[in-house]
């Protein structure tokens, strides 16, 4: 009897601490090198994301100061745009200035989105330079990976993200 009370007083405390999320829910996505052409310059990690049911491919940038989308996310996903306060340095030293999308949410894989309120979005001449994936969607900031715990492994190529 003492046995059956302590194994139902054990069982109860598990299930209550899996139902009321104390458990960790960690989920680990592969990556890929990939040689970008603008705008990302270089070999950077690409991960395959999705928004509003669409998928294309996000530059993991961890230097980026923000999340930013681009043209071919915006018309392929349907999201509106408004102009922003936003600007890029151009490479001539003049502002180009950035468009921006609001309450945009990212799903990374099964069960882990990121929301942003608002993110900017690339302008046209410089989100789809010629020879540029047309799948590429935006770059996922370290904000963004911060705010689900993301730990990278270059090693094995995956990212650990909690949910």
């Amino acid at each position: 009897m003492i046995t059956r009370t302590i194994h139902g007083l054990f069982l109860g405390a598990f299930l209550c601490w899996m139902v009321s999320g104390c458990a960790s829910h960690r989920v680990t996505i592969s990556y890929v090198d990939v040689h970008s052409k603008p705008p990302a310059y270089g070999y950077q990690p690409i991960i395959e994301a999705s928004i509003n049911g669409v998928t294309g491919h996000f530059v993991i940038d961890t230097g980026a100061m923000g999340p930013t989308l681009t043209k071919t996310a915006v018309s392929r996903c349907g999201i509106a745009v408004t102009p922003s306060k936003g600007y890029i340095v151009g490479a001539g030293g003049g502002n180009i200035p950035m468009m921006q999308a609001t309450n945009v949410t990212v799903r990374i894989s099964q069960g882990v989105a990121i929301h942003w309120p608002i993110v900017l979005v690339f302008p046209s001449g410089l989100a789809q330079p010629p020879g540029t994936n047309d799948n590429f969607f935006g770059l996922l900031d370290y904000g963004s990976l911060r705010a689900h715990n993301a730990v990278l492994d270059m090693k094995h190529k995956t990212i650990t993200l909690t949910k």
